[in-house]
């Protein structure tokens, strides 16, 4: 239970086999956890081999493998044994009754209410109206607001009409109706339970959330369903500080108003424009996948890769992208190094003996998503990717497409990976990006990153490498990286170093925080992720799959096995040619996430300036408050909210905004 000690727990005493003799005389090498921490307030004492403490957060059940190996740091699970547990923390209040489950009764009366950004409503059950009718919040020049409004009773459900006025201050000041934006939740797809890697090989059930943020309101609700909007207030860059005030007014075809109140207070701080931000935001996009989705729909009428035509597509996807923040554009490099189809062709020509290195895709992807704001970093991948063995390549001689194969380290692929790098890096010396370019890896095991590297280096020591790897690899190799990204559970014993640039990352083996979309999940998580980074020290967050969609439905998440949103974070509007992107309650909540980093960083500086350790360290421990165990536990909604409340109070200290 969560806050109370627990009864002490021996775990049983390794025998026989080849371990170690002193393995019970609790050697610190000789016991590892997958996940590689208990919760927060548990401690393993590895020479009584006992686990005691009291559990901080609480936390579902989940399953723990305690790993007893030999006295070696290189040791795999070939060589060790281990023996499986489950944990559950629980918070010792009652269970809601179900009276409460079914939320606050609805209004018979046409009435609207603010209500919590940190949900999605569920279609199979009636949301709760919580009937606040005035929204007051503090906010920065060039900051969002976001919230959602439920409309229930009489006529709720009619074509409504949505309307905001100007935001005004008492100076005269004001901010204009048109900063002020409505979009309509809409349900989708997703999954009943959180779950871990490939526990959804088949699906019997399905939750339906409203997680897309469409510019249309869903054309049928379930009866007595209140309609959903999200509003979002951006506050001009150059809007004067002091108070405003305004309303929205919503009303029914039959007649039915109601009016909520908006009391904005402009703080005197501007969030830097997204151009200027620090955080370093990675999403790895899949550009194919839409185009797949297309001509899937429209056989007759496909549409070539990398065409004027593709790009029309993307388009409105990679602007969206570019405006939260994203810094690296993904690029491929080698055939199905991703699972995606190489953007650089390689030739063979007088049957290999001399090869070519068509590089037209690859610079009109890069050229074109530097256009739309995306030219930070151009990740490569890879030159160890889901096929590490094979390098697919057009043969002129006979006229198609061919692969060679070869394992990564023999004399025959290093040298043709070393031909390759050095055509590439002056292709890319050529256009100006040799700089900003990294050559990208995804989970690769130790083994292969130090052939990778050997490889890398032995072409040009002047290589950036990146690395997102689950598993942490030892010091040899993190030293050798640039970009160095970490799994949640698995960078926090690891070291870094000044001139990297580190982020970290969710995948589909934790259940929280994520961006899963399933009814024991939260959005808040996303909002969190920019806290943890900054608690961390890290300079942003990555995620594997900005957009890689599999499945004909649009609003359909549950691609693969995984848990629902683990391929995506936003929605397309159809298949067909006029798509466009439909930003989610996830991204939305992620960008507003982005900008509190950007606010601490501010604050932080401003601190500094004036000298003023004792509000660092205030500041610190509100940023502290974003451990590791806290969001698995699912209390990003309470931390959220607590921090933001903090943010606020210190943006008003005396003097503070004169350090700026």
């Amino acid at each position: 239970m969560r806050g109370e000690p627990i009864a002490n727990i021996t775990m049983p005493a390794a025998t026989g086999g080849d371990i170690d003799a002193g393995i019970n005389a609790g050697e610190l090498s000789d016991y590892s956890f997958d996940p590689v921490r208990l919760p927060e307030g548990l401690t393993f004492d590895r020479f009584t081999r006992v686990i005691s403490g009291a559990p901080r957060w609480t936390l579902g059940k989940r399953t723990y493998h305690l790993w007893v190996h030999d006295d070696d740091e290189n040791w795999s699970t070939g060589d060790a044994d281990s023996l499986r547990f489950t944990i559950e923390v629980v918070s010792g209040e009652p269970p809601p009754s179900s009276a409460d489950e079914a939320a606050t009764p609805m209004p018979a009366e046409f009435s609207a209410s603010f209500e919590s950004e940190f949900q999605w409503f569920n279609r199979d059950r009636l949301p709760r109206f919580s009937g606040v009718s005035a929204l007051r919040s503090a906010a920065w020049r060039g900051e969002r607001i976001q919230r959602q409004i439920l409309v229930a009773g009489r006529g709720s459900q009619d074509a409504l009409s949505v309307d905001a006025g100007d935001l005004r201050s008492s100076r005269g000041g004001a901010i204009p109706a048109s900063a002020v934006s409505f979009r309509y939740p809409h349900f989708v797809i997703g999954d009943i339970e959180a779950r871990g890697c490939g526990a959804y090989p088949e699906r019997f059930q399905a939750a339906h959330l409203a997680d897309a943020l469409a510019g249309e309101p869903p054309r049928r609700l379930p009866r007595s369903y209140p309609s959903m909007i999200w509003m979002a207030i951006d506050v001009p860059d150059d809007a004067h500080s002091g108070n405003y005030a305004g309303t929205v007014t919503i009303s029914s075809r039959s007649g039915d108003v109601s009016i909520l109140d908006i009391a904005l207070e402009v703080q005197p701080w501007s969030v830097p424009p997204v151009s200027e931000r620090r955080f370093h935001l990675d999403l790895w996009q899949f550009p194919v996948s839409m185009l797949d989705r297309y001509n899937d729909a429209h056989p007759r009428r496909r549409i070539d890769p990398w065409s004027e035509e593709h790009y029309r597509l993307l388009e409105p996807f990679y602007r969206y992208l570019a405006w939260l923040g994203q810094r690296a554009v993904t690029t491929y490099i080698k055939d199905g190094a991703q699972g995606a189809p190489s953007m650089i062709r390689w030739i063979a020509l007088d049957n290999g003996e001399r090869w070519q290195f068509d590089y037209t895709a690859f610079d009109r992807h890069v050229e074109r998503l530097a256009g739309w704001g995306i030219d930070s970093q151009i990740s490569a991948f890879s030159p160890v990717g889901w096929n590490n063995s094979e390098i697919p390549f057009w043969d002129e001689a006979s006229d198609e497409q061919k692969v060679f194969h070869a394992p990564l380290g023999p004399q025959t692929y290093n040298a043709l990976w070393n031909l390759f790098l050095t055509d590439f890096k002056s292709h890319l010396i050529e256009k100006g990006w040799f700089e900003k370019t990294v050559l990208y890896m995804d989970e690769v095991p130790q083994d292969e990153m130090e052939a990778a590297i050997g490889l890398i280096r032995y072409n040009d020591a002047n290589w950036k490498i990146g690395l997102a790897y689950g598993h942490a690899p030892d010091d040899r190799v993190i030293r050798s990286l640039y970009d160095v990204s970490g799994y949640y559970e698995s960078e926090i014993d690891v070291q870094t170093y000044d001139h990297q640039l580190t982020t970290f990352y969710t995948s589909c083996t934790l259940t929280r925080p994520n961006n899963y979309v399933a009814t024991n999940a939260n959005p808040a998580d996303m909002a969190a992720m920019p806290w943890y980074a900054m608690a961390r020290g890290h300079n942003g967050y990555l995620r594997w799959a900005f957009d890689h969609w599999t499945l004909h439905e649009p609003l359909d998440l549950r691609d693969g096995s995984h848990t629902a949103g683990d391929f995506s974070f936003v929605y397309r509007s159809s298949n067909d040619a006029n798509m466009t992107v439909v930003p989610s309650v996830r991204s939305e909540l992620l960008h507003d996430g982005i900008e509190d980093f950007e606010k601490l960083i501010v604050l932080q500086e401003a601190m500094r300036r004036c000298d003023r350790p004792d509000l660092l360290d205030e500041l610190r421990e509100t940023i502290e408050s974003f451990s590791t165990d806290a969001l698995i536990s699912g209390a990003a909604p309470d931390l959220l909210s607590g921090a933001r409340a903090a943010l606020e109070g210190f943006a008003k200290h005396s003097g503070l905004a004169d350090c700026r």
